[in-house]
Order: C-alpha cells, then sequence, then structure tokens
C-alpha cells in the first residue's frame, strides 16, 4: 500500500536525523564561517564585502581547513538538535493521541 511506512527503531530514526544534520552542517560551514567572517569585520571597516571573494580569500590563505572552522561544535550541535528533533518525532506523533486523545483530531 502506498501509505505504509517501515516502523524504525527510536535509535536508528535518531541516528539518521543526526546524520542528516552532519551532511548538512558540513556542506553549509564555509558560508557560515564567511557571514560571520564578513560580520566581524564589518565592525572593523575591512574592504571585502563580497561573499565569494571572501570564501575564495579564506581558502587560499587558510586552506581547507579555513573553510571548515568551527565544523566540529556544529556537528555536535546538529547530531544533538536534529537528532533529538528529528528522531523523535515519529515516535511523539504516534504517542500523542494516546496520552492527549485531541491531538488526533484535525483542527
Amino acid at each position: 500500500p502506498p501509505n505504509s511506512r517501515v516502523k524504525l527503531p527510536l535509535a536508528y530514526e535518531f541516528a539518521c536525523a543526526a546524520a542528516a544534520g552532519t551532511c548538512t552542517v558540513s556542506l553549509t560551514n564555509p558560508m557560515e564561517v564567511v557571514k560571520i567572517r564578513l560580520q566581524c569585520e564589518h565592525i572593523a571597516s575591512s574592504q571585502t564585502r563580497n561573499p565569494l571573494l571572501k570564501l575564495i580569500e579564506i581558502a587560499r590563505t587558510e586552506g581547507l581547513r579555513g573553510t571548515h572552522a568551527g565544523l566540529l561544535p556544529g556537528i555536535f550541535y546538529q547530531i544533538s538538535v536534529n537528532g533529538t528533533r528529528l528522531g523523535a518525532f515519529d515516535h511523539v506523533k504516534s504517542v500523542l493521541p494516546s496520552i492527549v486523545p485531541d491531538a488526533a483530531r484535525p483542527p
């Protein structure tokens, strides 16, 4: 049937959500670094305001390590936030109607 879904154990759902968050932060972290650097340099009146030029500058001067500065804390954050939120979503959605009977009724 088209509406049938495989029910994964809660630990698997948490792991999948955490992996998705980790992939997201790994791909978007360089732009986060650029944004923060531009914000800090704006306060210090820097000349480089173009995000793409700033990304190239960081890559040239600091290499790949510079473009991924702060990645590890970002990964831990995504694992804790998205792993918990998305991992627990289906479980909470299935348990909530038994706790709050009106939760299953559409508005």
